[in-house]
């Protein structure tokens, strides 16, 4: 932020989508583990490397960093603070949902297994 000379709401900004993408990916994770869990392995890595649940997580990983790139192409003319605040927004809103889901549901599927 210092190099770049950025403001304040750039500053936050910055600071902010980067978390706010962690605790999107991490419950994406769960909620992929939960749906899809790999139960028969001979050793550790191929449950955390080689299932089917990393791929599908990491595939819903890329569209999610994939949608807002595009956005932002295509809305080149409005502010970028703007975007990326509506950005934000919307991954703290799907966080919020997807938390909800976890402690309403996600004993259940852990259960289910």
């Amino acid at each position: 932020m210092i190099s770049l000379d950025t403001g304040w709401m750039e500053s936050l900004l910055l600071l902010v989508i980067p978390v706010l993408y962690a605790c999107l990916t991490a419950m994406i994770g769960v909620l992929v583990n939960l749906k899809l869990p790999k139960l028969e392995w001979t050793n550790e890595v191929s449950v955390v490397k080689q299932s089917a649940s990393v791929l599908v997580a990491m595939l819903i990983g890329v569209i999610s960093l994939l949608i807002p790139f595009g956005l932002s192409l295509l809305l080149a003319d409005l502010n970028g603070n703007l975007i990326l605040f509506g950005i934000g927004l919307l991954i703290l809103v799907v966080c919020g949902a997807m938390y909800r889901y976890i402690q309403s549901k996600g004993e259940l599927l852990f259960r289910a297994l």
